[in-house]
């Protein structure tokens, strides 16, 4: 009997958090920061995403998709992946970790660079993103994701 009620605990926090998770994902967080954020499990979150993925709902393509569109998104993945290394560092003395990391300050910089002026335009829509996740329902969503689209896709050719 537990099971059952848990199971359905699960179903409904998957609903309710679900959009969520998927959003912040695509975002470029990880499972682990997105679980702390949700106050579930990363076990949970692994499943939905296994689960969405079988629905042809792919959550790395979704991140993928993001990525291209968002020159502020590839940005703050290239940023997560440098704090990554920096706490590598600080346990490991291999010298291919301090390589790799002023590679990425190299290509981080650039991307600044690049990005300039953009990035508090696109700070801005990544927040209003977030509140439209947390406050709009799905239908609704689909209207700003096209609408936002197309705006970044306006302002990515400006940019680069």
């Amino acid at each position: 009997m537990y099971g059952g009620g848990h199971q359905c605990m699960s179903r409904s926090k998957y609903a309710t958090l679900g959009p969520r998770a998927r959003d912040l994902y695509a975002q470029g967080m990880t499972l682990e920061e997105i679980a702390g954020q949700l106050s579930v499990s990363v076990t949970s979150l692994s499943n939905w995403k296994k689960k969405d993925a079988a629905k042809g709902a792919d959550w790395d393509v979704r991140r993928s998709e993001h990525a291209r569109k968002s020159p502020l998104a590839l940005l703050q993945m290239m940023e997560r992946r440098q704090e990554t290394l920096i706490e590598r560092m600080i346990d490991d003395d291999d010298p291919g970790l301090v390589d790799q990391a002023a590679k990425l300050e190299k290509m981080i910089e650039r991307r600044r660079r690049e990005i300039g002026d953009y990035s508090t335009t696109l700070g801005v829509m990544e927040q209003f993103a977030v509140w439209c996740s947390e406050h709009l329902v799905e239908e609704e969503l689909n209207g700003v994701r096209a609408a936002v689209d197309s705006y970044l896709t306006d302002l990515k050719r400006g940019i680069l």
